[in-house]
């Protein structure tokens, strides 16, 4: 779009109106306190800070009361920023955010177990959700987005609580991808009802007094309906627009309106069908867009901001205490008799300022070996010139990491090797959004590039493309797997398994070598989790081995009648055929079977020698059936059709009697 606002990112931001906004809103802090390491209540144990939202600071938190030497158990603790902690509005928001989320109990929905309060620190403790939220999957996603198959399991459980929660009264007001978690089982938790409004709806009996929550609403631009960002009483269709919105972007990865707020989208602008909606299904998501006539919605991608810790000012405040030790102390010695001792401390005093004063000009130019001359003491200093340099730091990082992905030999980056370099300098960027950006960036592009492979196999199988090369060698693309993502494993679609089958038996049929050749490395690079596969191409080998020494025997014979027959690689060959024959022989009745089933041993009798034994051996087997089928032919008086039986028996044995 053109018409995009200033800075795009206050648009993914939860804006509080009556709190924020007031005109005696307490003053956000720039950085709020960290409660890491903290106790509250006695049993619960803050761990780590996990997040932010718009009044409240979010940890992970051990429950000591019911963690035991078989496992740890773990909650989240949503903490009232201590900016808050004294305006009545944000406690009543905490307290509602609680009571509401006790209210709606559904599996879909995040579980609140406890609000309270501790020495001025205000908190609600909240179930602990394994998983990532859809802002890392919109993000992991890029750039095609997800699959609708795939995205409606998570579509289906969001309407399901959000249906849930309508109807006990209770509208979100705040839905973002942020505010949507999927488990590691694929489980939906929709959070952050603290700005959710109760929705009174039509009923004429209601009471309409003043409401505690009354000046408190809570949204994000990005998100937010029009009539909402018009400041209209929230209703149930708000929500259907932000729900409509996380969908078009989940299965796209692209926000509907670029992260333009509803009320500022250009009545021109043209809504694009994502390449994954199918058309029947788009009508209805169209219509949930629209900034009219909100209904459902798609999802958009959200980039968190967590905040840098700024080691600056603390680099200064080491500077300044230095000096400012170095003053105090001559203030206080100056009344001493020893001025020379006095004057020698000072002289310490500013010589140590200098040196800070030296080691704070340092640039990114070799800054991580220069920091080994930095004493232990001064652990703050070196993190601060790391944070200073950070932006050229990363650049020469980011260009070290593309040369250690190149590679003359293919055509694909060696993204395990650029990741590699990002990961060895974590230590060295602690807390680093950007280096973070970095790793997850070039993830998302080595997803796309595997994807697109992926997608190239599996139209290669579909349509039975097995035996082709070049660029289309199916063994080629499965070495350019294990080059793009070593770790991972190809499962190839059913209808390509029964493909390879057919196709695998044809060239069998076929005596077809150099086809059976190129489909068992296909298997073997394609098919080697399948298990029926692998055991016919384990059955298959010593055959292929033999089909291979008969074709070349057949090559050199028209060059050299003389020479030499390869009997065992024959007999491994044929065996099969030969074993089938003989029950055939056992088993047929009619002695029509039996002449049509010599006409086929006659035609593979012509490829072998006459002394080749298991074709002997089967000959003798039909002479055999021929006299115990005339036998029988007697008993019935049918002498005219045994006679021509004994005929060909006795034709058959004369024919073999030099190898009996």
């Amino acid at each position: 779009m053109d018409d995009k606002p200033q800075n795009a990112s206050e648009q993914d931001k939860t804006q509080i109106a009556g709190i924020a906004n007031s005109g005696n809103a307490p003053q956000k802090n720039a950085q709020s306190a960290n409660l890491q390491g903290l106790k509250l209540g006695a049993r619960y144990l803050l761990e780590e800070l996990v997040g932010q939202g718009g009044m409240s600071d979010i940890y992970r938190a051990k429950d000591l009361h019911l963690s035991t030497s078989d496992g740890e158990h773990h909650v989240v603790i949503k903490v009232l920023q201590s900016q808050f902690a004294e305006s009545e509005q944000a406690l009543a928001l905490l307290k509602k955010e609680a009571q509401r989320c006790q209210q709606l109990s559904h599996p879909n929905i995040v579980r609140v177990y406890d609000c309270a309060s501790v020495a001025g620190i205000h908190y609600i403790v909240m179930e602990w959700i394994e998983g990532e939220t859809l802002e890392q999957i919109i993000k992991r996603s890029r750039p095609t987005g997800m699959k609708f198959a795939n995205a409606k399991p998570i579509l289906t459980q969001m309407i399901d609580a959000l249906i849930y929660a309508h109807a006990h009264g209770v509208v979100h007001t705040d839905l973002k991808p942020s505010n949507v978690m999927v488990t590691s089982q694929g489980d939906v938790k929709i959070l952050d009802f603290g700005v959710a409004r109760a929705h009174r709806g039509d009923d004429i009996y209601a009471y309409q007094g003043a409401q505690a929550e009354d000046g408190v609403a809570g949204y994000t631009p990005a998100y937010a309906s029009a009539s909402q960002l018009d400041g209209q009483e929230p209703t149930p269709q708000d929500d259907i627009f932000s729900f409509a919105c996380i969908a078009y972007e989940l299965i796209s990865s692209n926000h509907p309106y670029d992260r333009v707020a509803a009320n500022e989208v250009p009545a021109t602008y043209t809504l694009k069908k994502p390449a994954s909606m199918p058309m029947l299904r788009w009508g209805a998501l169209k219509k949930a867009l629209s900034i009219s006539q909100p209904g459902f919605k798609s999802f958009s991608e959200l980039k968190s901001k967590l905040l840098t810790v700024n080691y600056m000012p603390a680099v200064a405040a080491v500077a300044t205490v230095a000096v400012v030790a170095g003053l105090g102390f001559t203030y206080h010695t100056q009344a001493q008799s020893d001025y020379a001792l006095l004057q020698a401390k000072y002289d310490n005093a500013v010589a140590k300022n200098e040196q800070l004063n030296q080691w704070m000009g340092w640039g990114p130019s070799n800054l991580f070996s220069k920091l080994g001359e930095i004493p232990p003491q001064y652990q703050v200093l070196k993190q601060g010139l790391v944070v200073k340099n950070q932006p050229q730091l990363l650049a020469q990082l980011e260009q070290q990491a593309k040369l250690a992905g190149q590679n003359k030999e293919q055509e694909y980056k060696n993204f395990t090797a650029i990741i590699n370099v990002y990961n060895q300098a974590k230590p060295r960027f602690p807390d680093s959004l950007a280096l973070a950006e970095l790793i997850q960036d070039t993830r998302t592009e080595q997803q796309s590039v595997l994807d697109g492979v992926v997608e190239k196999i599996d139209l290669l199988l579909s349509q039975g493309r097995l035996t082709e090369g070049g660029d289309n060698s199916l063994v080629k693309l499965s070495e350019d797997l294990a080059f793009i993502a070593p770790e991972f494993n190809y499962q190839p679609m059913e209808a390509g398994v029964t493909l390879y089958l057919e196709q695998y038996q044809a060239a069998v049929e076929a005596d077809d070598v150099a086809t059976l050749d190129t489909l068992a490395e296909v298997g073997e690079a394609v098919f080697a989790q399948n298990q029926q596969i692998a055991q016919l191409l384990q059955q298959g080998e010593a055959k292929r081995e033999a089909m291979t020494v008969l074709a070349q025997y057949f090559n050199k014979r028209e060059s050299n009648p003389d020479t030499p027959y390869p009997y065992e690689a024959a007999t491994a060959y044929y065996q099969d055929q030969f074993d089938a024959w003989e029950v055939s022989i056992t088993n047929m009745d009619d002695h029509k079977e039996l002449i049509a089933l010599e006409e086929e041993v006659n035609t593979l009798a012509e490829k072998v020698p006459e002394d080749f034994q298991p074709m002997v051996k089967l000959k003798k087997s039909l002479a055999s059936a021929y006299l115990s089928k005339a036998h029988a032919l007697m008993q019935k008086r049918m002498y005219r059709t045994a006679q021509k039986l004994i005929e060909r028996s006795d034709s058959i044995n004369k024919s073999l009697s030099a190898y009996l």
